[in-house]
């Protein structure tokens, strides 16, 4: 029972203090004895309580404050004395919070921080702390009690006892004081749940050192302490005086008479609080009603039927599904049965849910799609960093996308989605292969003429003069070889006394020219010494590593020597130095070939070149080039061609 201020013109409401005051100044005008008023303060509580079991109106309205210091802690849960014999209408939660947002014990109590908790069947708490005794430890709060991520206080503290006062003895049971050791550091709870067992009040999840509970409550209030609000209906201070007098005429004044009368009237203001109480609360069916509080409609109230949910574990893991099952009846709506029904299956997926038991398979998938973007600087960056001074390679970009639940790996999810992304980008990065186009790096080669060490040349290819679609050691390649030659012919228009090699009998074959599942390096050439004197002009430099493309080439390559490509002291240094280029060239176009994925067959069906594709090459006048695309030519890829 409550006092209830005017919002027009608001004031502090009446209190039990004030009402102890008013009375006392009625019955003691010359002052209250001092050895009586351990008997009037019982008296006092004796006719409040009376009048609380005879009016119902005066059972409502009851708000109780319950700190955290005046709780306890068990398994992630708060729990606390209810109000004796009481209906608990609502509960909710209040915190301290300051103007900054921060939880702290040294500001007063936000009231607007005000959040109600929904009640439940105390069955589901019972069944959380059996569950967990049997595991041994403590389940989820949150996830148990379908409070999910907004909870924010999905698992549970130990207590430290760190804060508590020293001398308190151990509770049993698993039981714990309220503490600071136990607040959690992201905030207090947005959600929360609370079930009654007899007079215990169990709260999920626990609450913060610096939260309230308030108790909304009806039944007969038995404690009273002087700031409590109290109602200040006159009737009712008649009556409570009426009480106290007559059981101060009847003990201390020896006044039978007295008391009787005194008592008589207590019996009559009660009669009328109940008349009041009566007239206020009815709803009349065949005349309009003028009971205060009543809108004269009788609410229905719609039932749930039977309905059930069953859980089962995501992919990836695995468990035994989980079905619950809410009875008829269970679950109340007082809009339809349909919005019943909504609640009763919303209540089993959340138990069946918490129930779930779900372990590791040893399989893990990539729970999300992983998506890789490839451009020709980064797919060049991935195989092999770029030479100093060598342009950005140019060309398209390509987009891959591997879809959730595509790879699999025995270690986590995660890994999944690691490896999952790296495939995205090998295969997004395939796609640019023969489509980008790499620049040479500055290349500087050097000729001396063997016969005058003075007669020299030095020749510097500018960087970007040379193109490759395989790669960019490949220009690199391209743009070294025109540096020597080159300089090879400066030395020569300088003077030099050198003889070219031969033109009948120089050949170089690579065999087994394959293309691997690993990018292939191709080994170095076997090229004869020279005897004493014999200084080849030409120092050609060992093939680059090509990368594999998706076609495959098993066979031989021949490079004939037909024309003088090489110059030396001797004959036989400028024939080392034209097969060192012949083998070059033999290498060269072996990658190119692993690059074809548009070849000509024999028959001209455009498959790609398969075993045993044998290939000759005569250099003509001058150091051929390379391919510039991974696009072979008709003739060139057939399973013999001669170019």
């Amino acid at each position: 029972m409550t006092a209830i201020s005017s919002a027009a013109n608001p004031v502090s409401p009446y209190t039990w203090g004030q009402l102890l005051t008013d009375i006392k100044a009625i019955l003691f005008p010359a002052g209250e004895a001092y050895n009586q008023q351990p008997s009037h303060a019982k008296w006092f509580l004796d006719a409040i309580v009376d009048l609380q079991r005879n009016v119902d109106c005066l059972k409502g309205n009851n708000v109780n404050l319950v700190p955290q210091c005046s709780t306890f802690y068990k398994c992630g849960l708060t729990h606390f004395q209810a109000p004796p014999h009481s209906l608990i209408k609502k509960i909710s939660v209040v915190d301290q919070i300051s103007t900054n947002g921060v939880e702290s014990a040294t500001v007063p109590v936000d009231w607007c921080s005000e959040i109600q908790y929904d009640q439940v069947d105390f069955c589901h708490i019972k069944q959380y702390l059996d569950r967990s005794s049997r595991a041994g430890c403590c389940f989820p709060v949150g996830l148990w009690f379908g409070l999910g991520a907004g909870c924010g206080l999905p698992w549970y503290p130990t207590p430290t006892n760190a804060s508590l006062p020293a001398g308190l003895a151990p509770l049993p049971l698993g039981y714990s004081y309220a503490q600071t050791s136990t607040d959690r550091r992201r905030g207090r709870a947005r959600r929360g749940i609370w079930a009654k067992e007899n007079d215990t009040v169990w709260v999920a999840p626990w609450i913060q050192s610096t939260e309230t509970i308030i108790v909304y409550w009806e039944g007969v209030k038995r404690s009273w302490n002087i700031g409590d609000p109290v109602d200040s209906d006159p009737t009712i201070l008649a009556a409570i005086e009426a009480y106290v007098r007559a059981k101060q005429r009847a003990i201390y004044d020896m006044d039978p008479g007295g008391s009787q009368e005194a008592d008589g009237q207590f019996t009559v203001f009660r009669q009328d609080l109940f008349r009041d109480c009566r007239e206020e609360t009815r709803t009349r069916l065949c005349e309009r009603s003028v009971a205060r509080g009543s809108s004269g409609v009788l609410t229905a109230l719609f039932y749930n039927t039977i309905q059930a949910y069953t859980a089962n574990c995501p992919a990836g893991v695995s468990g035994n599904p989980v079905t619950v099952t809410i009875p008829p009846g269970t679950v109340a709506s007082t809009i339809s049965v349909g919005d019943a029904n909504a609640q009763a299956i919303a209540q089993a997926q959340t138990q069946a849910n918490a129930q779930l038991n779900c372990a590791s398979s040893g399989v893990f998938y990539n729970d999300t799609a992983q998506i890789y973007t490839a451009t020709c600087p980064a797919c060049a960056a991935i195989n092999a960093p770029l030479e100093s001074g060598a342009p950005t390679p140019t060309g398209p970009s390509a987009t891959v996308t591997v879809a959730a639940g595509t790879v699999q790996s025995t270690t986590s999810v995660a890994d999944a989605n690691a490896a999952a992304m790296a495939q995205a980008q090998a295969d997004a990065c395939s796609q640019l292969n023969g489509a980008c186009t790499f620049y040479n790096a500055p290349q500087t080669a050097t000729a001396t003429c063997p016969n005058n060490a003075s007669n020299t040349s030095t020749v510097t290819i500018a960087a970007g003069q040379y193109t490759s679609k395989t790669s960019q050691a490949a220009a690199d390649l391209l743009a070294l070889n025109a540096a020597q030659v080159q300089a090879q012919q400066n030395i020569i228009t300088a003077g030099c006394n050198v003889v070219g090699n031969s033109t009948t009998g120089l050949s170089y074959t690579l065999n087994n020219a394959a293309c691997n599942t690993e990018t292939p390096t191709y080994p170095a050439p076997t090229i004869p010494v020279p005897t004493p004197g014999q200084n080849p002009i030409l120092n050609p430099q060992q093939g680059p590593t090509y990368p594999v493309y998706p076609s495959a080439y098993v066979g031989t390559i021949t490079v004939n020597v037909t024309s003088v490509i090489a110059y030396g002291a001797t004959v036989g240094a400028a024939n080392v130095a034209a097969l060192a280029l012949a083998a070059q060239w033999a290498q060269q176009m072996a990658a190119m070939l692993c690059g074809c994925i548009n070849c000509f067959s024999a028959d001209g069906t455009g498959d790609d070149v398969g075993a045993g594709g044998n290939f000759t090459f005569n250099y003509g006048s001058q150091i051929p080039l390379p391919p510039t695309t991974n696009v072979c030519p008709k003739g060139v890829c057939g399973s013999t061609g001669t170019t």
